[in-house]
């Protein structure tokens, strides 16, 4: 398995699409990637799907439904193509999973 870069040496920026070549090894259908959260993590996109479980700290998870605050303990699944991101961290860790959408049979 390939190491995924660290969720700050990617670009965050509002409305921003991260792509799941910069998360995944080449040859991988899954990467994982550990990201301490800055107090705010700008609304952005996915071409891939993400589970995230929070292990330590708070913060506010947006997306266009509205924001819901998580903690340790809460799992976030995010689609390809939906918009999410934090606001208020406190010191928040989040276990990223990133599963590419050819992997993925519903």
């Amino acid at each position: 398995m390939v190491a995924s870069p660290t969720m700050r040496e990617l670009p965050h920026a509002p409305g921003y699409t991260l792509n799941a070549d910069a998360l995944i090894g080449p040859n991988e259908l899954l990467g994982f990637a550990t990201a301490h959260h800055p107090l705010t993590v700008f609304e952005h996109f996915h071409d891939f799907y993400e589970l995230a479980l929070v292990v330590h700290g708070t913060g506010l998870h947006i997306t266009a439904g509205g924001g819901r605050m998580v903690r340790r303990g809460t799992a976030i699944f995010v689609a390809p193509g939906v918009s999410h991101g934090y606001e208020m961290c406190d010191d928040l860790t989040v276990y990223n999973c990133f599963l590419r959408v050819e992997a993925v049979q519903f």
